[in-house]
């Protein structure tokens, strides 16, 4: 009998389908490519051999990945990428002749110890548009599938997590996504019960009382628990505008400024939010705290506004990310650390997407569509390739955090 696996996967999985053209094939340019061993020794062994020289040119050993990588053209198209945006080399060969990375892009895969989640990252502009269009909740399915399925999920990321979190984790998952997709509660109500909630976690596994996380989990997902009480623990946290702009331009300074290493192609982010907030970034002098503050009040009824009608997207942001992400355990540190990247992250998204919003509708008449790398799916697109393929940007985020839920609460939400 063929050996199966069971999958947890988001029911929009099935579903997707590679689009070069759709996208532009913006996943084969200026992305570093990796191919594995088996994948290089296939193509090195095409017939006839011109053949094999023609494609294994433009693969090269590159020593500070310690693996092989697809070298680029000079216009940072991939040199197998057709001029409608297909892959010559699948078009030639077939799918099963591309390599893992290729094959499985932008499906992400962790093994909870023989049992799989898949999702897909939201850095593919076709995956956000396909995650995106849904308005009903994200639905979850579970799967037994065959090896070939298997295999399309290319590197498979093994959960470290102790054993007694680990039989724990879907319920974490679950308590936590029954939290997100709660829209009873405003945005920031949700995240605020999902900090109350992963901060009683945090405190039962620390007493080595996981035993009572699935009572814990069952009560947060409750329905009663989140048309009741959950609307009380969001009201019980008074927003500071002062620490919202403290610890939000700290955060743009790190991850956008001059010396950091994502600021590439990110200016506009930066341009956009200090048009909206009425700062000059070139200014020796600075602003002070409390007329930013005040800035960003006047910018209040624009958020109320851009939440009411993106609120269905940034829910599906927001979930798929928490469980792509394999949150509250993402990263290596406490699981208040984790939250606290994952809001901010959000957090960035929001300020930047709202204030590219309000920069265009100054530029343009009202009523008139915003260009395409204006809206919202373009910039979850965008940011999610910083955020989901490096951890290098999430810990940057995490560095500029104190590591505490309450404090996260106030300064973020």
């Amino acid at each position: 009998m063929d050996k199966t696996y069971v999958y947890l996967q988001p029911e929009y999985v099935r579903r997707f389908q590679c689009d070069g053209q759709t996208c532009g094939a913006r996943c084969c340019q200026g992305w570093k490519v990796p191919i594995d061993p088996s994948t290089y020794k296939k193509y090195a062994g095409i017939k006839p051999k011109s053949e094999a020289r023609r494609i294994v040119e433009h693969i090269k050993f590159n020593p500070k990945f310690a693996r092989y990588v697809i070298e680029h053209r000079a216009d940072g198209r991939c040199p197998f990428l057709t001029d409608d945006d297909w892959c010559s080399l699948q078009r030639r060969y077939g799918e099963e002749f591309l390599s893992s990375t290729c094959a499985s892009y932008p499906r992400v895969t962790h093994d909870l110890g023989g049992f799989f989640e898949r999702a897909l990252s939201m850095s593919c502009p076709v995956a956000t548009e396909l995650i995106l269009s849904s308005k009903a909740p994200l639905s979850f399915e579970q799967i037994e599938c065959d090896e070939r399925y298997h295999r399309a999920g290319g590197t498979v990321s093994t959960s470290k997590l102790p054993r007694g979190v680990l039989e724990q984790a879907f319920n974490v998952q679950y308590a936590a996504i029954s939290i997100l997709q709660s829209r009873n509660l405003s945005i920031d109500g949700r995240l605020i019960v999902l900090g109350f909630y992963l901060d009683r976690l945090e405190e039962l596994i620390g007493s080595a009382r996981s035993d009572e996380i699935e009572t814990l989990s069952a009560m947060y997902s409750s329905e009663e628990f989140l048309d009741g009480a959950a609307r009380r623990l969001s009201a019980d946290i008074d927003f500071d505008e002062k620490k919202y702009i403290r610890t939000m331009f700290g955060l743009l300074e790190a991850l956008y400024g001059e010396r950091s290493k994502f600021k590439e192609n990110n200016r506009r982010y930066l341009d956009a939010v200090s048009d909206a907030l009425d700062i000059t970034l070139d200014d020796k002098k600075g602003a002070s705290l409390s007329e930013l503050a005040k800035n960003y009040r006047r910018l209040d009824g624009a958020r109320q506004n851009f939440l009411e009608r993106h609120s269905i997207e940034v829910e599906h942001y927001l979930v798929n990310e928490f469980f792509l992400g394999l949150y509250p355990w993402k990263l290596e540190g406490s699981i208040a650390q984790n939250y606290g990247a994952f809001v901010a992250t959000y957090k960035i998204l929001e300020l930047i997407a709202l204030s590219l919003e309000v920069q265009w509708s100054k530029w343009h008449r009202d009523g008139a569509e915003p260009p395409k790398e204006f809206q919202l799916p373009a910039t979850i697109s965008a940011l999610s390739m910083n955020v989901d393929h490096t951890f290098e940007y999430v810990r940057c985020v995490l560095t500029h955090l104190d590591g505490e839920v309450l404090s996260t609460m106030k300064s973020l939400l």
